[in-house]
């Protein structure tokens, strides 16, 4: 674990994004959400500083942009 670095649980996550666990959930099947770390077969975490940067790369300033 990174110093410093705070993990969030699958339904912490979907919070932050406003998104729904099961949004989470189906954005790893397809590869297109945040990044995320498996810990076993049914844990999950999201690493709090990457959800963030995930968001801000999304960031537009126009339609279609």
């Amino acid at each position: 674990m990174k110093d410093g670095a705070e993990y969030l649980k699958s339904d912490e996550a979907a919070k932050l994004l406003r998104v729904s666990t099961h949004t989470l959930k189906n954005w790893r099947r397809y590869g297109s959400g945040p990044p995320f770390v498996r810990l076993g077969p049914t844990v999950v975490r999201y690493q709090r500083v990457e959800l963030e940067e995930w968001i801000e790369a999304r960031r537009r300033t126009a339609e279609g942009a």
